[in-house]
């Protein structure tokens, strides 16, 4: 099944979203590429990039990516480009389904890490996220810095379990991926 809000948001965002200097932000071509193919395959298609015929595809596509880098590497952009996504489309449904807060769920045993762990039943304001979201889109993904950061580069796990749910809001970590490869999402509390 397509999600039709990642796929709504995956429009909507910059070849820049791919990352702080990598091989993508610094070829616009490449970038332009690699965004219609995660549309176009992974998300209204539904493929797994750990398939064998889909990594096929991908190697032939994107070949001198494929050269430069290893699969994990590609593996880790591709599933924190689509954990973020989804999430960015998550949001916008809660909004639109009048939901007022939203907890964050997914794993909760090995392997999690200190930062997931500690943001495991954590509840957060839709309104909020859905205002902050809506800002950041229409700002534009227009330099690797307008991207939010992951919170495991801003604070330490300590740092996370000490915040209240209100500050992690303020300081703008409602929203997983908390760092490449995050597994976690978002589930309706009310």
């Amino acid at each position: 099944m397509v999600d039709q809000n990642a796929l709504r948001y995956l429009t909507n965002v910059e070849q820049f979203y791919f990352g702080r200097g990598n091989y993508l932000a610094n070829n616009e071509t490449v970038g332009k590429q690699f965004i219609s193919w995660l549309q176009d395959e992974y998300i209204s298609k539904g493929l797994n990039i750990r398939d064998p015929e889909t990594w096929a595809e991908f190697t032939r596509t994107f070949t001198g990516l494929v050269n430069e880098t290893s699969f994990y590497k590609i593996e880790q952009l591709v599933s924190t480009t689509m954990g973020r996504v989804q999430n960015m489309g998550q949001t916008l449904s809660l909004y639109e389904a009048g939901i007022k807060r939203y907890q964050i769920v997914g794993p909760s045993t090995f392997p999690i890490c200190a930062h997931c762990k500690s943001m495991l039943g954590r509840k957060f304001d839709v309104q909020v996220a859905a205002t902050r979201l809506a800002r950041t889109l229409e700002k534009g993904f227009e330099k690797p810095d307008d991207l939010p950061p992951f919170l495991s580069n801003k604070y330490t796990a300590d740092q996370v379990t000490e915040m209240s749910d209100a500050e992690l809001q303020a300081a703008g970590f409602e929203t997983p991926p908390y760092h490449p490869k995050c597994r976690h999402r978002k589930a309706a509390v009310d």
